[in-house]
């Protein structure tokens, strides 16, 4: 007795296999805490290193010290206005605090400047006054650049209707499309090319859209649909249907909406319960998707077969995406963007932050929490059927930022119309670049944008190293 058989031996390895695995679990768990805890740390240190020196203060207090003779010089910025008082250009440089407040859409520019110069108040800056270049960029440049825009996203979605392992010609694809194509080519448009065309479009706008509200909200370029748990909270729901539900993937699309929507719902909760400021918006979400996260991970270990069946959707990808599927996301697109637009006064008002805003009689957290809504249903909506496609709502808010400035009712209508050519084009690039195969268009956009993500964290550090 005092020696085991062979056959309890292996039992005994695998008890301690497993003690060792959970172990090992609990380990990484414990680590992946500590780096989540050390990175929010560090990130508010550098918040604070890099914003010393500044204070921000609301455009009324601003013309009050203007009236009063307070101010020094003044340098009127393309998204705010910052100054020097009076009584602080005895110290030095370094001593010196610079204030700084939002320029508010509806300031005539004209008049401000007139009432610096009557105060003898030195002002110097990106100065933009209602020219003949504005009102030719607003009746002319503007109505061209979305012409342009919309031409090219019409010629992409044409060009993935022709384009792919078999190719077919413009007269096949428009017999097709007017219900006269017959045989294989009438097939392959409507059941497989068109309902991943019209999915690629509305994933797009959606997610664009999304992200110029996100980052308007919060205030931050570097935010995206990541940052209020819609990603996190997409995947939770699509791998614990896939685990609870293997036998109905058709159910999948629809957790995984309901996922993002409950994900955003709770890390608003929790912000407002702290304060409900852009700050707490980001930590709450930071925390909340760090959490599901884990939950995801958790569930893989636990259900193997559930990461299968969700894999797709985790990568984000178009194809097999039907008619059917695109009806509700399609018709909550469109008008949660004319929510948006309807909305984009005071999306302008709270990218200027809350001082701003509330100085003009605006309610920050009834229109924070409408717009924080409508980009949920928006990202929601989009990865219900496209799966965690990611950097659409970081990409594209840039490239129409650069393109039409930053007034919110322009921003969205050219990010919508980007948004849908990018995912346009990036899917039809992964279906004939490695042809056969096909690389899903979440991962080539991944490709496109992790180093974009590193040049404008550089850039907004200003090209310091960390």
């Amino acid at each position: 007795m005092a020696n085991q058989s062979p056959q309890n031996r292996p039992n005994g390895n695998n008890n301690n296999d497993n003690r060792n695995g959970d172990r090992r679990r609990f380990s990484i768990l414990t680590i992946l805490i500590i780096a989540v805890a050390v990175t929010l740390l560090f990130n508010s240190l550098l918040s604070n290193v890099f914003s010393a020196g500044e204070k921000q203060v609301t455009y009324d207090a601003f013309l009050s010290a203007v009236e009063t003779d307070a101010i020094s010089q003044v340098e009127i910025q393309s998204d705010r206005i910052q100054f020097l008082r009076r009584d602080e250009m005895a110290l030095s440089k370094s001593q010196r605090t610079v204030y700084y407040t939002g320029l508010l859409p509806n300031v005539d520019l004209t008049s401000l400047i007139s009432t610096l110069e009557d105060n003898q108040v030195e002002f110097s800056g990106e100065i933009v006054e209602n020219s003949t270049f504005t009102f030719l960029f607003s009746w002319v440049l503007f109505p061209l650049l979305m012409l342009a825009l919309l031409a090219g996203t019409a010629a992409a979605a044409l060009l993935s209707l022709c384009v792919g392992s078999v190719s077919l010609s413009l007269g096949e694809v428009a017999a097709a499309l007017l219900g006269r194509g017959q045989g294989v080519s009438g097939s392959i448009v409507l059941y497989a090319r068109l309902p991943r065309m019209l999915a690629a479009l509305v994933c797009g706008c959606a997610l664009a859209v999304g992200g110029v509200i996100i980052q308007g909200v919060l205030g931050n370029p570097l935010a995206g649909p990541n940052i209020i748990g819609v990603n996190a909270g997409a995947g939770l729901g699509a791998i614990l249907c896939s685990a609870l539900l293997p036998a109905s993937m058709t159910a999948v699309p629809a957790a995984a909406f309901a996922g993002a929507l409950c994900a955003c719902v709770l890390v608003y909760t929790l912000a407002r319960r702290t304060g409900a400021s852009r700050i707490t918006l980001v930590l709450a979400g930071v925390a909340i998707s760090s959490i599901l996260s884990a939950a995801i991970d958790a569930v893989s270990i636990l259900f193997p077969e559930a990461a299968l069946g969700a894999n797709a959707f985790m990568v984000g990808r178009l194809a097999g995406v039907t008619l059917e599927m695109l009806r509700l996301p399609a018709l909550l697109t469109v008008l949660a963007s004319g929510a948006a637009l309807a909305l984009s006064y005071e999306l302008d008002l709270l990218s200027l932050g809350d001082e701003v805003a509330q100085s003009v009689g605006l309610s920050t957290r009834l229109a924070r929490s409408a717009l924080l809504t409508l980009a949920a249903v928006l990202c929601g909506a989009a990865v219900s059927f496209a799966g965690l496609v990611g950097f659409v709502g970081l990409l594209v808010p840039h490239a129409a930022r650069f393109l039409v400035g930053t007034r919110h009712r322009d921003l969205l209508l050219a990010s919508m119309l980007l948004g849908a050519l990018l995912v346009t084009v990036c899917d039809l690039l992964g279906r004939v670049l490695f042809a056969p195969f096909e690389l899903p268009v979440g991962i080539l956009l991944s490709l496109l944008g992790g180093p974009f993500f590193l040049w404008l964290l550089f850039r907004q550090r200003g090209g310091r190293r960390l």
